[in-house]
């Protein structure tokens, strides 16, 4: 079968790589349908990995994190999903008895196995995956392989909100107008704030933002940012800043954005990743900063929050790209070319 892998620092190939066996007791074998470029999945390609974590020619890594699947094959004793069945994926998979999992807080396991990260990905043309009722959520036929696949950046978006709860007329701060950022601005006017500020130096992402609910937007690159919102908010500041851009001048941006005795959200992952903040600025207003991971057990209530219409997904999906274009989606998306939101490339159409 192929599989999409990445060796390096720019360096991504599309290897004739083996089957994988049948499925044993308690696992399936799926049929990856769309997966979605990430900015965790463009970091890897284009610099090689991320943080601490390189990956090297002697182990190549297949990247996809955010993908649908159709059930091909299930292993005795697997009752809850049958081939044909159409899935969303959860790509982390807890051990389920570290101190964290027993916590409730299995998505930082200790031992967790995270396609696309420390375990292979989803851009291959098939997987086996354990059979898990919290990994393998069932899709309505309302629901596109494309909205699947995107519920995990949902999740992801959800969690950051979770971290800290908006209070109705909140106002907030969103730094990078990306899946994220977008999906972010969609969950805090459903939440209530009254004011939202999108911040980003791509204008057609501005006028995203601006369909997904922003109430003002600014170009950093044509304003000074700190300065816009302390306008926009009479010099009061936001209650809260989801800083999800992975900019590191956005980064030190937002702790001047907020009030004293806010919030600040890190979500998105800078690069280099080591960066500065204003201490002084920070220690001033007793900022709460809160770093976020991912997203725990929140499948089910995107899928509910999709299904109801409370949120919109496919308005995200901009370019869409075969298994054999995945180096030109990586680099449409991790290059913001041709003016790209999201990214999905379709494994098996």
């Amino acid at each position: 079968m192929q599989a999409v892998r990445i060796y390096g620092k720019l360096d991504m190939r599309l290897d004739e790589v083996p089957d994988p066996p049948d499925p044993g007791p308690g696992e399936v074998l799926l049929r990856p349908t769309a997966v979605g470029v990430c900015g965790s999945d463009t970091h890897r390609y284009l610099e090689g990995g991320i943080g601490k974590r390189v990956i090297t020619p002697d182990k190549p890594l297949v990247p996809g994190h955010e993908f649908a699947a159709v059930v091909e094959k299930v292993g005795p004793g697997v009752t809850f999903v049958r081939p044909g069945d159409r899935v969303a994926v959860e790509p982390a998979r807890s051990c389920g008895h570290c101190e964290l999992c027993l916590l409730g807080k299995r998505h930082l396991c200790l031992n967790l196995a995270m396609c696309g990260s420390n375990a292979d990905g989803a851009l291959r043309e098939r997987i086996l995956y354990p059979a898990d009722e919290e990994y393998l959520i069932p899709l309505p036929d309302s629901v596109s392989d494309e909205e699947g696949a995107l519920l995990e950046p949902l999740g992801v978006a959800m969690h950051s909100l979770e971290l800290h709860r908006l209070r109705l007329a909140d106002t907030v701060a969103v730094l990078g107008a990306g899946t994220i950022g977008l999906l972010i601005t969609q969950l805090a006017k459903l939440a209530g704030a009254s004011q939202i500020i999108v911040s980003d130096p791509l204008e057609y992402r501005l006028e995203a933002a601006k369909e997904m609910g922003a109430t003002d937007v600014l170009n950093p690159r044509k304003v000074d940012a700190v300065k816009a919102v302390q306008d926009l908010t009479r010099g009061r500041g936001v209650d809260v800043v989801y800083e999800a851009s992975g900019s590191t001048e956005a980064l030190k941006q937002g702790v001047e954005m907020a009030r004293p005795g806010g919030t600040y959200i890190l979500v998105g992952l800078p690069v280099p990743d080591m960066v500065e903040l204003p201490f002084t600025a920070a220690w001033q207003r007793e900022l709460t900063v809160i770093f976020q991971k991912r997203m725990n057990d929140i499948y089910p209530r995107a899928l509910k929050m999709l299904t109801r219409g409370m949120v919109r997904l496919l308005p995200l999906v901009t370019h869409r790209f075969s298994l054999d274009q995945a180096v030109q989606a990586f680099e449409t998306a991790g290059r913001y070319r041709d003016g790209v939101l999201k990214a999905v490339i379709r494994v098996n159409p």
